[in-house]
């Protein structure tokens, strides 16, 4: 008996092809088939993975020895695909923004709930080795209660970007592309890092391009999380330099993560593992837990966490003003 997980890939796209790529390393796992508005480009990445090209999106709904979909398409595309995966009887794995609206994302978590499938959102940072170094040693007590988290995520991210794609300008498909694009990594892994929802959110929006002109293409947000701490967040697409790096300032100590590397108090920390095994690892646990019923780490109402902070921070953006995005902090 084939006891593989089958999956069709909606969208043949640049990440469907690292999703191919990464179903390719599992034994577990097999690539049914890849649709996509281009049936050329549908025909190409089917090829790729020794799989079939669906004409139709509803070929794919209608495939029965499919067990579940991984929605690879436009962000403006997500919630309603993978809605109707759902309702066909799939488990959905639905790449990073979950949504558009936090309305979208309820109504994504109300299908799967319907439908008794696993939903799972495409968080690839919960899965990078150095993230999950730096998690356990804030699990382990290594910098005291964490107090402060500043990240930085600075990118030339125009039409010379090897990964610019035309849609991340286009605010009706793409949402906000700083906030929507980045935001689900760089939101929500302080979020994940220290499991504590933000509650309040402010957030301040610049432009200095004319490619993201109804978007802004730099912002900072300020968190204030349900445990106390604070979160202070620049993204910006219009940065002449590349930069991503993160602190994390405790109560007895500081933490460092720069260049897949961590540093506690100044002294650089072992990381096991290999930042390339990351999307692997993410697709492991949709199939693990599709078959076995468990819980994946980034389900619906986990990452919704992330989807508030990032809608609360366009409304903080457009109204000059703080909001609360979740319960008021417990008294200290």
């Amino acid at each position: 008996m084939d006891k593989r997980f089958r999956v069709a890939i909606i969208g043949a796209g640049q990440i469907a092809a690292l999703h191919i790529k990464a179903i390719q390393s599992l034994s577990d796992v097999e690539l049914a088939g890849v649709y996509d508005v281009d049936r050329a480009r549908a025909e190409q990445a089917a090829q790729r993975g020794g799989a079939r090209a669906y004409e139709t999106l509803d070929a794919v709904w209608e495939d029965a020895s499919v067990d579940g979909v991984h929605v690879c398409t436009p962000n403006h595309l997500h919630a309603e695909q993978a809605i109707r995966a759902l309702e066909a009887g799939k488990h959905v794995l639905v790449e990073k923004p979950m949504a558009l609206s936090l309305a979208d994302c309820d109504r994504m978590i109300a299908a799967a709930q319907r439908a008794e499938r696993v939903l799972m959102v495409g968080h690839l940072q919960r899965y990078m080795p150095v993230n999950r170094t730096a998690r356990r040693l804030l699990r382990d007590g290594a910098v005291g209660e964490a107090r402060h988290l500043v990240r930085q995520r600075l990118c030339d991210f125009t039409e010379a970007s090897a990964w610019f794609r035309p849609w991340y300008s286009d605010k009706a498909q793409v949402g906000n592309c700083v906030l929507h694009g980045w935001g689900p990594h760089d939101l929500d892994i302080l979020l994940w890092y220290i499991d504590s929802p933000g509650i309040r959110v402010y957030a301040q929006g610049t432009q200095s391009s004319e490619l993201y002109r109804d978007q802004g293409d730099t912002y900072s947000v300020i968190v204030n999380h349900a445990c106390g701490a604070v979160s202070s967040v620049t993204i910006s697409n219009a940065s002449r330099i590349n930069l991503l790096e993160q602190v994390i300032i405790g109560t007895r100590g500081t933490l460092r993560i720069a260049s897949g590397k961590v540093w506690l108090n100044g002294e650089e920390v072992p990381v096991e593992g290999a930042g390339t095994d990351a999307l692997a690892l993410e697709i492991a646990e949709f199939a693990r837990c599709s078959r076995e019923g468990g819980v994946p780490d980034a389900d619906g109402l986990s990452s919704r966490r992330s989807m508030a902070v990032i809608e609360g921070a366009l409304t903080s953006a457009q109204q000059n003003a703080p909001v609360d995005v979740g319960e008021p902090a417990p008294r200290r």
